[in-house]
């Protein structure tokens, strides 16, 4: 049940961040400086819900944000060689290839980013 809530928070992160992705991509940003701001941006969020709804933390702390936000760093790595992967060797002819290699970068994040934050960043709540 633990792993559908989080994919669930983490549906509505991808959301945040590819519709973030898609408008700052029509000013001009670089697609890899593009993709760092809407990990900023989602991880927030993220980090918010799956607090309060995925693993009912009982306080949020600055020192648990953090740590979420270190964990999902891996996320984000990975997200960015599969963004850099997709976008410049499979979809490189394609018209929305920035968008579409942005969205297989965030879904082959997940299950790092969820095993990261259960057993790192929320795991006092699962050890109770």
């Amino acid at each position: 049940m633990m792993l559908i809530k989080f994919a669930f928070v983490g549906g509505l992160g991808s959301v945040t961040n590819l519709a973030v992705f898609y408008v700052l991509s029509n000013f001009s940003i670089h697609y890899m400086l593009n993709s760092c701001i809407c990990f900023l941006i989602a991880v927030s969020q993220n980090y918010f819900l799956n607090a309060l709804f995925t693993f009912q933390s009982k306080e949020l702390s600055l020192v648990q944000y953090i740590s979420y936000v270190f964990a999902n760093i891996f996320g984000l790595c990975i997200n960015l060689c599969v963004l850099f992967i997709f976008r410049n060797f499979i979809f490189n002819d394609l018209h929305f290839k920035d968008l579409l290699s942005q969205a297989f970068g965030v879904a082959s994040a997940m299950i790092i980013n969820f095993l990261l934050s259960k057993y790192f960043v929320f795991h006092r709540k699962n050890n109770e």
